[in-house]
């Protein structure tokens, strides 16, 4: 009931601030080559973005183990300034000749207070032609989420629609 509440919180915010919705959807990765199946947790942010500045709820779960869910809140800045970088890859012409890129720094805490545990995240990533977006993650684990995994660097990846 709390949850919902808070979500729908964020949401009457949003609407007061005339500021537009973000909702993002990651998988976090703590392995190089890239593989899926390997995912050590899946995230949703939702929240809201005025200018520059982003800010919101995440929740974020572990497919893989019986950890717990995890709430907590998430804020973000994007940067202004566009890097263009020519198509290395252009096939039959159905990508553009330049892709870019607008990276973004932010953070994201997190608890369950069921079992006195939680999270704090340091991101560094980038949005790659407004549809993808590739994130560095710092993440330091307390409580009882120490048990299915330690404070870790991760690559993170996914989509964000924003409306």
């Amino acid at each position: 009931m709390c949850k919902k509440l808070v979500i729908l919180l964020v949401v009457f915010m949003a609407s007061i601030c005339q500021a537009e919705m973000a909702i993002w959807g990651l998988t976090e990765i703590d392995s190089l080559p890239l593989d899926i199946e390997q995912s050590k947790a899946v995230s949703i942010r939702v929240g809201y973005c005025k200018d520059k500045l982003e800010g919101g709820l995440t929740s974020k779960w572990h497919p893989k183990s019986n950890a717990p869910q995890v709430w907590g809140f998430y804020g973000i800045y994007h940067f202004d300034k566009v890097v263009e970088i020519p198509n290395p890859i252009n096939i039959f012409n159905a990508l553009p000749e330049t892709l870019t890129m607008r990276p973004y720094i932010g953070g994201e805490v997190g608890v369950n207070l069921d079992n006195d545990s939680g999270f704090a995240t340091l991101i560094a990533g980038a949005q790659i032609q407004k549809i993808l977006y590739l994130e560095y993650q710092f993440q330091t684990i307390d409580g009882v989420l120490e048990r299915y995994g330690n404070d870790e660097h991760r690559v993170a990846f996914g989509l964000r629609y924003e409306f």
